[in-house]
C-alpha cells in the first residue's frame, strides 16, 4: 500500500475516533463498550483501505460428499473456537446477541453433519463457565475429526476393494489389460495440430478428426493389382530369365 493510501487510512481513523465521542471510562462496562466501538471502527476502515489476501483451503484426500462436508465442518468449528477465545480478551457489547449468533452457527453445523447439538446459554460466557464452554466446543471438534477420519478410511478401503475386484476380473475377462499393466505399456495419444493438403491447411479439430478417419479408411481399403502393367514387368519376374 502506497503512502497516499496510508495517509487516507490515518485521516479516516482519526475522524472516525473523534466522531465516536467516547465518554470518560469509569468502570469495566464502559471500558468494554468503548473498546468495542474502537474495534469496529478500526476493522471497518482497515478492510476498506488495507489489501488482504483470501486463502482457499485445498481439501486434499477428501473423496465423498460427506467427507467434504465433515472437513468443512472442521474448518468452521475451528473458526468458532477462535472467535470464542477472542471474546475473552475482547468482550462483546451484548452477550445476548453473541449467544444467538453462536447457537445459530453451531445448530446449522451439527444439523448438517448429523451430530448432537450444543445449546449455549448467555451465562456460559461468564468467567466461571467460560472454560467449560470452550472445552465443550473442543469436544465437538474432536467428534467431527474422528467422524472425518472414519469416513476417509471407509472411502480408502472401498477404493482398495474395487481395485482388487477389478484386477481379479481382468485375470478372467481382460488379460490384455493385465499384460499391459505388467509390462507398463501405455497407449500414447497422437496429436495433430494441423493437416497440410495440396490445396488447403486444416486446423479445425473436427476437420482434423474427419480427415484422419478418411485417410485410414482409404489407406486400408481394397487395392487390386493393375494388370495392364503386368506385360511390362512380366519378364522381370520370369524365373528362367532371372537365371541368365
Amino acid at each position: 500500500m502506497d503512502e497516499n493510501k496510508w495517509e487516507d487510512f490515518r485521516v479516516e481513523i482519526k475522524r472516525k475516533i473523534e466522531a465516536l465521542e467516547i465518554k470518560k471510562i469509569t468502570d469495566e462496562a464502559s471500558l468494554n463498550k468503548a473498546w468495542h466501538k474502537l474495534y469496529i471502527a478500526i476493522k471497518h476502515l482497515a478492510d476498506k483501505h488495507i489489501k488482504w489476501l483470501k486463502i482457499y483451503n485445498n481439501y486434499f484426500r477428501v473423496k465423498t460428499k460427506k467427507a467434504s462436508e465433515l472437513y468443512q465442518g472442521l474448518v468452521k468449528i475451528n473458526k468458532l473456537i477462535r472467535n470464542l477465545k477472542e471474546l475473552k480478551s475482547h468482550p462483546p457489547f451484548s452477550y445476548e446477541e453473541v449467544t444467538k449468533r453462536f447457537n445459530k452457527k453451531i445448530g446449522s453445523l451439527t444439523t448438517k453433519l448429523g451430530l448432537e447439538n450444543i445449546k449455549i446459554k448467555e451465562q456460559d460466557f461468564w468467567n466461571k463457565n467460560f472454560k467449560q464452554l470452550v472445552e465443550s466446543m473442543i469436544e465437538l471438534k474432536k467428534s467431527i475429526h474422528v467422524t472425518t477420519q472414519i469416513e476417509n478410511n471407509s472411502e480408502i478401503r472401498e477404493e482398495i476393494s474395487l481395485a482388487v475386484e477389478r484386477r481379479q476380473n481382468n485375470f478372467q475377462t481382460n488379460t490384455k489389460r493385465i499384460i499391459d499393466s505388467i509390462l507398463k505399456r501405455k497407449r500414447n495419444r497422437v496429436t495433430f495440430d494441423n493437416i497440410i493438403k495440396v490445396d488447403e491447411v486444416i486446423t479445425d479439430g473436427k476437420g482434423i478428426k474427419e480427415e484422419v478417419v478418411m485417410h485410414f479408411k482409404n489407406w486400408t481399403k481394397y487395392n487390386p493389382t493393375n494388370k495392364e502393367y503386368w506385360k511390362l514387368w512380366e519378364k522381370e519376374y520370369d524365373p528362367v530369365l532371372q537365371r541368365l
